[in-house]
């Protein structure tokens, strides 16, 4: 297949500007060692540091996805978890995650951006939280995107000083009964993925299609940006206050799942440790898939700009 871009009257190839990315791009680095140590920061927010994690070099095995060598316990009585889920036309989904999320982890909060949905999602998150002071809703004028409902959510969440941030789906493709393993295993780590494609991972319900274009994304993105996560699009996802910390929002340009490679790009740029859990995605209960030709498009882009950026400066 072959995607291509009309720009000013010209033509340019998108697969030709892959190929010259992977041909021109710096020689591999390995993913080890200093890379992943985690930078040592003052930590007000609920975590003790403990100093033996501080004496050894990348610990953790690829097996378990762990990367980094920061090894950090929660006090649960200083914890403060917010659950973001972004929505458009998710009215028939809404009600039913908001109970699930509160019955698996009662003491987070909840957190939804909606963009304007047609069908009366804000005002049905509205009515309940009228009744559950732990819902709260973020209402937009109209359909902005995934990357920018994120972006709102963080800058609520470091405003508010939650140390615990999830992100998830509406349409229950992402088990709200994994949100406990998620803030446990953020004890550990600074980002914790909820991945598709690590052992125990799986996708049951799409067809070969689906999977060859989210797995070979993927590829591309972990292959061209060296970074080494298998899983760079998935949107359920746990970060520690100092990942959100450390992402530049205000340079992130991008709407679609582009975001969640943007974030990780980041995170791991920035030296944080951060970890892989085995997830099984299934297909939405309710509605319409939000996926399109245009958001698989800005992915294969955004990825060749990063490359393209990247060699410039090298």
């Amino acid at each position: 297949m072959v995607f291509r871009i009309l720009k000013c009257g010209g033509e340019i190839s998108l697969r030709m500007a892959f190929c010259s990315a992977l041909l021109s791009r710096p020689r591999r680095r390995r993913f080890g060692g200093a890379q992943f140590h985690a930078k040592h920061r003052d930590n007000p927010h609920g975590w003790s540091i403990h100093p033996a994690a501080f004496e050894s070099d990348h610990q953790s095995s690829k097996a378990d996805g762990l990367h980094g060598k920061r090894h950090l316990e929660p006090n649960p009585d200083l914890i403060k978890t917010l659950v973001i889920i972004p929505t458009y036309n998710e009215r028939d989904n809404i009600a039913e995650l908001i109970r699930a999320i509160r019955t698996h982890t009662p003491e987070a909060d909840v957190l939804v951006v909606d963009d304007g949905s047609p069908d009366g999602t804000g005002q049905l998150v509205r009515t309940i939280g009228e009744t559950d002071s732990r819902v709260g809703i973020l209402q937009r004028g109209g359909k902005l995107g995934l990357g920018t409902a994120y972006i709102e959510g963080f800058r609520h969440a470091l405003r508010e000083g939650y140390n615990c941030v999830v992100g998830m789906d509406a349409d229950f493709s992402h088990d709200p009964a994994c949100l406990p393993q998620f803030i446990a295993a953020a004890a550990q780590c600074d980002l914790v993925i909820g991945s598709r494609y690590v052992p125990g991972g799986s996708t049951p319900d799409w067809k070969i299609h689906r999977r060859l274009i989210s797995r070979f994304g993927n590829w591309i993105a972990r292959t061209v940006l060296e970074i080494p996560v298998r899983d760079c699009t998935t949107a359920y996802r746990c970060y520690r206050r100092e990942a959100l910390a450390a992402l530049d929002l205000d340079a992130i340009d991008v709407v679609g799942y582009s975001f969640l490679i943007e974030t990780t790009r980041q995170c791991f740029a920035a030296g944080l440790r951060f970890r892989e859990i085995p997830i099984t995605f299934i297909d939405r209960r309710e509605g319409k898939s939000k996926m399109s030709g245009t958001i698989i498009f800005e992915a294969l882009r955004y990825i060749v700009f990063r490359c393209w950026q990247r060699n410039r400066r090298t």
